[in-house]
């Protein structure tokens, strides 16, 4: 859907937050011999009929969740098409892929298995359910969330379930209006003035890494190495034939004055490497932008929370990407809506395709996977799930029911609620995905005064977490700490400012320069009534846009470098992610894979990775003046 077509039906400033997926559950079983799930129909093995009727006896029961998108013609899907799930029999549904993912440990033995599914209440057998609703927990999912993870030592001993945890079906984004979700960019996207494309310049405004300059790695390109971006999407055609799509025709408009976006349409789609595959995959009902509760994310200058359209965000970080490692091929998949928001069900089932791809046997060919054992990278530029401050909040204050806890149960509580996400990303690392993701742009808002840690998948420590700094190197102001306290997985690099109206103006804008197809750009502003789009000052295909999901793709390219460059020690495909994280986040690490060690951003306390990019009006006749060194009258 093109962004000039996305119309909210309802004002963003009076959404309710959405955090999960209201009557969606997320259950995630472990088993030690991945034999038993042989047979398709072996379902008694994971005990689903039993942890059911464990929960019909207090008043819930479960469905698998199948999940339909809307029809190709745009118009609403019908209700039998949007409750296709309640029509499958429970105990089948191990035998439609769509219901559940499947991520086999790398020697083959065990397996975990996340199975979706839909909760509806019915009448109890035991008063439980209605003590628990009675007053303040209308959500069903959470009341069966908890109703599961409060048990699993009783549902495991006598029941003998596999069962690692339950968790909602948790929505997020790249980072009725009626659902607005956390997370989003730090702001929205900018346009370079129409002065900027009169020849100033020779088409590209290109990054450098100072850091790297005598760096091993300088000479690397990410040449074998398969880079993953995980975003949104502009919308590409669904005819195979077509001759054209919005990406090619924003290069034809750019002409001499984006080279990388020439680039990115010669690439697309090709056979030959380098490539860049584009899969502009259907998205569920639930996040189609014509659905009747339209999911949105954003924020706007101000930080105030503001819903626009953002198909390109996607787009900007693949262009970065490109340009730092020219010789890796990207696969770049659309797993968020037009307005940057997604959900964990449609993010997991597309780590399980990657992880299928860099198995030794990948469960959807009965081949050995084309990607299996060769360096791969996994960019994340959005946010899954309540941040840690949060999530108290919304999920064990509002149940009622947490102020009894102590310390430490409350802990095991966040990890299951997180348990399906995190086990995936552990079976992709174990099989040697480097995983790279936003730390969040949530601090010092007008939610969160101070700084908050880092958001999810970011804050796994399987995941290399990227916070961001301005062009001073002085900690972003919306940027999230990137990493916890007793983690050593985060790094910062530049992600831009929040620039004034008045930089704006005087086109002094701190923020990353990057690929834009769109034709419009949203307002600066979030306002009551909302201001509309306006046109693009030029044809450039240049935008401003800053965040930690635009530092995130700088630091996957230089993992795609250092993956290049540790190529020739045939790790065991177990030990890579390690190699690249110690290689990246540590002084030692840094000195024998970089040449050096690199400063530690005080405030942020990780590792700063120094990238500068020449802007407009730093240009001088005789020599490019980098971002760290820019003063201004």
């Amino acid at each position: 859907m093109s962004t000039s077509s996305m119309n909210m039906r309802e004002p963003w400033w009076s959404a309710a937050k959405m955090l999960w997926v209201e009557k969606h559950v997320t259950l995630t079983f472990h088993i030690e011999d991945g034999r038993q799930l042989d047979d398709k129909s072996a379902s008694g093995s994971l005990g689903i009929e039993d942890l059911n009727l464990f929960l019909q006896r207090r008043g819930f029961q479960l469905s698998p969740y199948l999940s339909d998108v809307a029809p190709d013609n745009g118009q609403e899907a019908s209700e039998a098409q949007q409750n296709q799930a309640t029509t499958i029999a429970l105990n089948e549904w191990l035998s439609h892929s769509s219901c559940h993912c499947r991520f086999k440990t790398p020697d083959g033995s065990g397996i975990t298995v996340v199975g979706f599914f839909t909760v509806d209440d019915i009448k109890a057998e035991y008063p439980m359910q209605d003590m628990l609703a009675a007053g303040y927990d209308q959500s069903y999912a959470r009341q069966v969330v908890n109703l599961i993870n409060h048990n699993l030592e009783e549902l495991r001993q006598n029941l003998g379930l596999p069962l690692v945890a339950a968790a909602p079906n948790w929505v997020g984004g790249a980072a009725p209006v009626d659902c607005i979700i956390h997370g989003g960019p730090a702001l929205p996207p900018l346009p370079l003035p129409a002065s900027d494309s009169d020849g100033q310049h020779t088409g590209a405004w290109d990054t450098t890494l100072p850091d790297l300059k005598d760096s091993p790695i300088a000479t690397k390109n990410g040449k074998g190495v398969t880079v993953f971006v995980l975003d949104t999407m502009p919308e590409l055609p669904n005819d195979a034939d077509a001759t054209t799509n919005v990406i090619i025709e924003a290069a034809q408009r750019a002409g001499g004055n984006n080279k990388l976006l020439q680039t990115v349409a010669e690439q697309m789609n090709r056979e030959q490497s380098p490539f860049i595959k584009f899969s502009y995959q259907p998205l569920c009902f639930l996040l189609q932008e014509n659905a009747e509760n339209q999911m949105v994310v954003g924020r706007d200058l101000n930080g105030k929370q503001y819903a626009f359209g953002m198909p390109d965000h996607g787009l900007f970080v693949t262009g970065i990407v490109r340009e730092l490692a020219p010789e890796a091929d990207i696969e770049y998949i659309r797993v968020l809506n037009d307005f940057g928001a997604g959900d964990c069900y449609t993010l997991i089932n597309t780590l399980e395709w990657i992880h299928g791809r860099i198995s030794r046997i990948d469960p959807r060919t009965g081949q050995q996977g084309d990607l299996f054992n060769k360096p791969v990278v996994i960019n994340l530029s959005l946010v899954m799930t309540p941040s840690d401050e949060n999530l108290f909040t919304y999920w064990h204050a509002s149940s009622g029911n947490a102020y009894g806890q102590n310390t430490l149960s409350m802990a095991y509580d966040l990890a299951t609620l997180r348990a399906p996400l995190q086990r995936a990303i552990q079976r992709l690392s174990e099989c040697g995905a480097v995983i790279v993701a936003a730390a969040g742009n949530d601090s010092n808002t007008p939610e969160l005064a101070g700084r908050i840690g880092p958001r999810y998948p970011a804050a796994f420590p399987e995941v290399l977490a990227v916070g961001a700094v301005d062009r001073d190197g002085e900690a972003a102001r919306y940027s999230n700490y990137p990493k916890l306290p007793a983690q050593r997985n985060g790094i910062t690099t530049y992600g831009g400012g929040i620039p004034t109206q008045r930089d704006i103006k005087r086109d002094e804008v701190d923020a990353l320069i990057g690929l834009y197809s769109s034709q419009s750009y949203p307002a600066f502003e979030g306002k009551n009534p909302p201001t509309p789009e306006y046109p693009a000052p030029n044809t450039n295909g240049w935008a401003y846009w800053s965040g930690t999901s635009f530092a995130t793709p700088i630091v996957s390219a230089v993992a795609a470098r250092v993956l290049e460059h540790i190529q020739p020690m045939n790790l065991p495909a177990r030990h890579v992610a390690a190699e690249v994280m110690w290689a990246l986040t540590t002084p030692e690490g840094q000195q024998e894979t970089l040449g050096s060690s690199l400063s530690v951003q005080p405030e942020l306390g990780v590792s700063l990775l120094r990238a500068e990019q020449v802007h407009p009006g730093q240009v001088s006749p005789s020599e490019p003046i980098p971002v760290g060194a820019v003063t201004h009258n």
